[in-house]
């Protein structure tokens, strides 16, 4: 496979955040206890060495993906690797983009030389870097008229890094490090400087597969109670994937087999139709989750006029566990994608 990585990161942006992989046909009540005692988190390192020896493995494809939303700004930063980092055919880079109401700012930077640790999140493309040291991320950002520097940590357990298979071959991983948290970030756009203070979310994805078949819906809503991520994935007849309520000591999970996701209501952004309004419900053995999902705004990550859209919603969700109710009014950001010429209406 050859690669085109700013053709490739415009087509696919969204899936920046795209947590899709893991599968749990039901939910659990194991009590988690989040540890700052330990100096990293193996799960985040880079997995590339272990599958490295893979007949696919020019199929590779990894990235670590971080958000901070306020409100009225909010950022976007992922580090990024695909194909066979031993040999040529491999690009590595770093998207940031920054939302300052209804206007976006971005930065594409590329390397064929990313350094990577396979024992803890630490990795190094360019002059930009991200590492984690006892469970604070930091994340440095440098580009002519971009700059950034930013810290985050979870409020909430981590969950996922299971494999999932879509065929014989092709395979996704997904872990959530930051289900939700808080995060700062200090931003130098043509020397205007701004200020983030507001909620975090990163997560982890890896895997091996023909990324121009793939069908997912995802996203990530929070509060300082509880979040609910939803993530389904796969190509066309084998879909995986559920919805994730998690907090401070509890993760639950509804596997693909048991939820629903009914679209209300499409809106053409730039060349591609979008939901702008989503029903998303989910039950099983005394778990259920009612999310009404609507667009907020939307921002264009790209040339303007072609650029791929990333929307921002709010969520409207109501959970119930046993006989107890939850209520949550929250904002995040969102993805929807179907393989290129597939018809949406």
């Amino acid at each position: 496979m050859k690669i085109y990585p700013l053709l490739f990161l415009l087509l696919f942006s969204g899936v920046a955040g795209s947590g899709l992989f893991h599968e749990d046909s039901s939910y659990n009540m194991d009590n988690y206890v989040i540890s700052h005692d330990v100096s990293h988190d193996s799960m985040d390192a880079s997995q590339f060495i272990h599958y490295q020896n893979d007949s696919h493995i020019i199929r590779w494809y990894e990235w670590w993906y971080f958000s901070i939303k306020n409100g009225s700004r909010n950022m976007l930063i992922y580090f990024f690797t695909f194909g066979d980092l031993n040999s040529w055919q491999h690009a590595a880079g770093v998207m940031a983009s920054f939302f300052d109401e209804n206007k976006s700012y971005e930065k594409f930077v590329f390397s064929w030389h990313p350094v990577l640790d396979y024992n803890e999140f630490n990795i190094t493309i360019g002059e930009n870097t991200a590492y984690e040291k006892h469970g604070v991320y930091y994340i440095h950002f440098s580009d002519d008229n971009l700059k950034i520097n930013a810290s985050m940590e979870t409020k909430f357990v981590p969950f996922g890094g299971n494999k999932s298979y879509f065929d014989s071959w092709q395979w996704g991983a997904w872990y959530v490090a930051i289900p939700y948290g808080k995060a700062h970030a200090n931003i130098i756009i043509d020397g205007n400087e701004y200020e983030i203070k507001g909620n975090a979310y990163h997560d982890h994805n890896w895997g091996i597969s023909k990324f121009r078949n793939f069908i997912w819906d995802w996203g990530e809503f929070g509060c300082d109670d509880f979040a609910v991520i939803y993530g389904i994935a796969g190509i066309e007849g084998n879909m995986k994937g559920g919805i994730h309520i998690v907090n401070a000591t509890h993760h639950y999970a509804i596997g693909y087999d048991n939820i629903s996701i009914d679209y209300l209501k499409w809106e053409r952004l730039n060349l591609f139709w979008k939901p702008s309004r989503m029903l998303i419900q989910g039950s099983n053995s005394g778990l259920n989750i009612h999310m009404n999902v609507e667009m907020k705004k939307y921002y264009i990550i790209g040339w303007k006029k072609i650029g791929i859209p990333y929307m921002l919603g709010n969520a409207d969700t109501i959970i119930n566990i046993g006989e107890n109710v939850f209520n949550m009014n929250a904002t995040g950001f969102y993805e929807h994608h179907t393989p290129p010429l597939k018809k949406y209406l």
